[in-house]
């Protein structure tokens, strides 16, 4: 179990390293503005995250939030 985590753990860290090097983007909630998610440059597909402010889930399309404006 041990060696499970230390792996997970250097996947982190690689993922981390990767992450840095791309561009970054804050996506805000739809309704009410606030930052849900940062998102990299190679981000791709649909997320649900759950907005505190709202305490709704919201669904995220990538493609829409490109430039950060609603869709």
């Amino acid at each position: 179990m041990k060696d499970h985590k230390a792996y997970l753990r250097s996947k982190e860290r690689a993922s981390a390293k990767e992450a840095d090097e791309l561009d970054s983007r804050d996506i805000r909630c739809p309704e009410c503005g606030r930052k849900i998610l940062v998102a990299y440059g190679d981000a791709a597909g649909h997320v649900s995250v759950y907005c505190i402010k709202c305490r709704e889930v919201k669904k995220i399309d990538f493609k829409r939030f490109r430039t950060g404006k609603k869709a």
